[in-house]
C-alpha cells in the first residue's frame, strides 16, 4: 500500500488544520467481553493501555509543544486512550460528545448474540438504516460527527489537529475530509485497528491527501518486544521463540451482526 494517495485532481480550498490526525482507542474491555461496541461504556484493558502508550509515543514529534488541538470522544475507551497520549505529548485533550460512535441504542451494553436478536432488518436506502431500535443511521452519525468538526475546523488555528474516536466514526470523518458525497457512502470504507494512526492532509496544491491509514507500525514494534521480553522470562536461554502470538485484530465498534455490505 502506498504511503500517501491523493484523492482527485482538482485544486480544493485549503483550511486550517493542514492535517488531521486520527486515532482509535485501545482495545475495551468490550473487545474482550463479546459485548457490542458503539454506545457501550467500558475502559481500556491493559492492552489497550499499552497501545496507547505506544500512540503516544509515536505522535510526540508531531503533536507535541502546543503545535497541535487535541479533541476525544467521551466515551471512556477513547477518553482514556486520548488521557495516556497526552501525557506523551504534553497537550490536554477535551473530550466531546459529538465524537462518539454509532449510537447502537437498544444493543448497547448487550452481549453480541443477544445485540443480534434485535437486529432490524436491512432498509435501503442503507445510508438509512437504523440497525437497532433506537439506534442512529449512518446518516446520522455523518451529520453528527462532520457539523462538529466543520465548526471546529473554522475555529482552529493549530495546524494539526488530534482526534482520538472510533472506527465508524472515522471512517465518516475521512469521508468527510476527501469530501466524498454520499453515494460513495455504500462502496468506500477503511479499516481501522485498535490504537492504528491515520494522517489526513492537504499538499501544496490545495488537494487533500491520504499520508498514512490505519498504521500499526509503532504497536508490532511494541508488542514484539513486550512478547520478546515475556518469552525471556518464561524460556531458558536459547528456548524455541516459534510459537510467539502476534498482536489480534479488531473491527469496527459496532459490527452489525449479518451485515450484508460494506458502510
Amino acid at each position: 500500500m502506498p504511503t500517501s494517495l491523493v484523492i482527485g485532481s482538482t485544486h480544493m480550498k485549503t483550511r486550517n488544520p493542514r492535517e488531521l490526525i486520527l486515532v482509535r482507542h485501545g482495545e475495551s474491555e468490550h473487545h474482550t467481553k463479546g459485548l457490542t461496541g458503539g454506545w457501550t461504556d467500558t475502559p481500556l484493558t491493559q492492552r489497550g493501555m499499552s497501545q496507547s502508550e505506544a500512540v503516544g509515543q509515536a505522535l510526540a514529534l508531531l503533536c507535541s509543544n502546543g503545535h497541535a488541538r487535541f479533541l476525544s470522544s467521551d466515551l471512556l475507551r477513547a477518553k482514556g486512550t486520548a488521557e495516556i497520549i497526552a501525557e506523551q505529548i504534553n497537550v490536554l485533550p477535551s473530550f466531546h460528545v459529538e465524537l462518539r460512535e454509532l449510537n447502537n441504542g437498544a444493543a448497547k451494553d448487550k452481549t453480541l448474540k443477544e445485540a443480534e436478536q434485535i437486529a432490524l432488518p436491512l432498509t435501503r436506502p442503507t445510508a438509512d438504516w437504523v440497525p437497532y431500535p433506537g439506534a442512529e443511521s449512518w446518516r446520522a452519525m455523518t451529520s453528527r460527527v462532520t457539523a462538529f468538526l466543520e465548526a471546529v475546523a473554522k475555529g482552529t488555528e493549530e495546524d494539526v489537529l488530534l482526534v482520538v474516536s472510533h472506527g465508524n466514526a472515522m471512517v465518516a470523518i475521512v469521508h468527510w475530509w476527501l469530501e466524498l458525497e454520499d453515494r460513495y457512502w455504500s462502496s468506500i470504507s477503511y479499516q481501522f485497528d485498535c490504537g492504528s494512526i491515520t494522517r489526513l492532509s492537504v499538499n501544496e496544491w490545495g488537494e487533500r491527501v491520504i499520508k498514512k491509514l490505519n498504521d500499526t507500525s509503532h504497536l508490532r514494534t511494541r508488542e514484539l518486544l513486550e512478547q520478546d521480553a515475556t518469552l525471556d522470562r518464561q524460556q531458558p536461554r536459547g528456548g524455541d521463540r516459534a510459537g510467539a502470538v502476534y498482536p489480534k485484530r479488531y473491527p469496527p465498534d459496532d459490527t452489525i451482526p449479518n451485515q450484508p455490505i460494506a458502510w
